[in-house]
């Protein structure tokens, strides 16, 4: 016996609703429609694969597709084009792909990439200590629920990344105390001995006053002997409290 094929089937209240993402972004054709199923695909063939992940690669969430396209860039800017958030990245990632996380109409996290040219590079894992010492949260809109927050935070670190660093993050804050956040905060210090200054792109989650999150280093933010530096990683801990952060790192 031997495998064929493997097809992903994806529940979906309005499978039509998949036209705008899998046809018109990805430019896949519509290979059958009867109404309750509408199958998407192309011509190009490819091996049997499946994958089994307790994370997405770099502290990320674990996709639930993964797309191979000729052209990364290309498909972000299509992404850009239709307004379509960009959930992680673009990223280089050291096991040599470039890829970027997006959100279909069902809500399901999607992982485009392409297969990049690497010359053996490697990263360094880094670890360290965030403290927060100043926090402040204001709406800016509460006329939902959620209501959205202005969050202003400032942290130190101390370990392989040690200095610190002044964060700005909108906050999609619900009822029940969860939350969703978007942040961003450029780091002043030291990096394994290495001076300089960096900006870091966050995406966290909140819940139970604990908070996970994944972040990157903003291609082209590095100075001084940071300059050229890309990585990515995360952080755990309490909310507004204490975490402990990642980041594998490599310089270009």
């Amino acid at each position: 016996m031997k495998v064929r094929r493997i097809v992903a089937n994806l529940r979906a209240p309005d499978p039509a609703l998949a036209n705008a993402f899998y046809r018109d972004i990805l430019g896949l054709d519509v290979l059958m429609d009867m109404d309750w199923i509408r199958t998407y695909g192309n011509d190009a063939t490819m091996s049997v694969q499946l994958s089994f992940m307790r994370e997405g690669g770099s502290g990320t969430a674990v996709p639930d597709l993964s797309v191979e396209v000729d052209d990364v860039d290309g498909a972000l800017r299509r992404f850009d084009a239709a307004g379509v958030p960009i959930e992680y990245g673009p990223a280089n990632e050291p096991w040599g792909v470039r890829r970027f996380f997006v959100r279909d109409p069902f809500g399901r996290l999607v992982n485009v990439l392409s297969h990049v040219e690497t010359n053996a590079r490697r990263s360094t894992h880094a670890v360290t200590k965030i403290s927060v010492h100043e926090f402040e949260a204001r709406p800016y809109d509460a006329g939902g629920p959620p209501t959205l927050m202005d969050i202003r935070l400032a942290e130190t670190f101390t370990g392989d990344i040690d200095g610190a660093s002044t964060v700005r993050a909108l906050q999609v804050r619900y009822d029940d105390r969860t939350a969703r956040m978007l942040s961003l905060q450029r780091f002043a210090g030291k990096l394994n001995g290495r001076e300089g200054t960096f900006v870091l792109q966050g995406s966290e989650m909140v819940e139970g006053g604990k908070i996970k999150a994944t972040w990157f280093v903003v291609p082209g933010s590095g100075t001084g002997d940071l300059a050229g530096l890309r990585g990515n990683g995360g952080f755990e801990g309490e909310f507004g409290k204490e975490s402990d952060g990642t980041l594998d790192y490599w310089f270009e």
